[in-house]
């Protein structure tokens, strides 16, 4: 489904795009996408290295779960060229963005790597939301409710419109049993959710009317296969089992029937919570 969602766009707007922002990720996953279509195989781990190495975060993402079951060496490779990527323009520019997109790559496959690269970014840039929440990420395996806590929290402080540090942390309060908690947390996370917007949201509304690159801003929905991927199915369903538990039979069913809906259909936040 994910990899086919670019079937409109034509090499000249595909490359152009890349062209005039190569920083944007979004446009080299439209470029995978368009060579997935048409074939060009032999360009995918250029295209998605590039997009790693600019947005860690698609590790975890709805398309990437899809795209890694169909291409597993092209995402090995794709991996080992972004990280290799990052390390090398570290030891010329040891920047703190470039660190925190490194300790993402690094996050499952080296953690005690990832840590020590989470640690110094947020000495250098402490109001970086992300960073404390991977923190807290890694922290967790400790078992250090405390530590826990600070980091998740902290996260949630410094961007309140971001929903990734709510969900991490509902699903923590959930692994400890504390559900009213937990789903206070999931709801704002989720309600968060409806916000995510392109870069170029604000400029794509401003220029649509113009004739200047047909296409070349790719789809708002694109985003949402792109973030981190939210089973808000799964989310519903521990919503369900918690109403059943209160005899609150009307939430029960209304979190039964949205669990039902978005088994197969991508959430963009627009089913109001109750």
């Amino acid at each position: 489904m994910v990899l086919k969602i670019i079937v409109f766009l034509s090499d000249t707007n595909v490359n152009k795009s890349i062209e005039l922002n190569p920083y944007i990720s979004q446009y080299h996953i439209g470029a995978l996408l368009y060579d997935i279509k048409n074939k060009k195989e032999k360009y995918l781990v250029k295209h998605l290295s590039e997009a790693l190495r600019l947005s860690p975060d698609i590790l975890a993402s709805k398309f990437f779960l899809e795209f890694y079951k169909k291409y597993p060496i092209v995402d090995s490779e794709a991996q080992e060229i972004a990280i290799k990527e990052l390390v090398n323009e570290i030891a010329t520019k040891s920047s703190p963005v470039l660190k925190a997109r490194l300790a993402r790559l690094l996050l499952d496959k080296y953690s005690v790597k990832s840590f020590q690269l989470l640690k110094e970014v947020i000495n250098l840039l402490p109001n970086m939301n992300r960073p404390w929440l991977y923190a807290g990420y890694l922290v967790e395996n400790t078992k250090d409710s405390i530590e826990i806590e600070k980091y998740f929290k902290k996260s949630i402080f410094l961007r309140k419109k971001d929903f990734l540090p709510k969900l991490y942390y509902g699903k923590y309060l959930e692994e400890k049993e504390m559900d009213e908690k937990a789903i206070s947390y999931f709801k704002e996370a989720l309600e968060s959710y409806e916000s995510i917007k392109s870069p170029l949201y604000g400029q794509n509304r401003a220029l649509s009317g113009l004739k200047i690159i047909p296409n070349s801003y790719l789809p708002n929905n694109l985003l949402y296969f792109l973030k981190p991927y939210v089973n808000v199915s799964q989310i519903f369903y521990f919503f369900e089992n918690y109403y059943d538990k209160q005899n609150n039979e009307e939430l029960k069913e209304y979190y039964k029937k949205l669990a039902l809906k978005y088994e197969n259909k991508i959430f963009k936040g627009e089913d109001k919570l109750r």
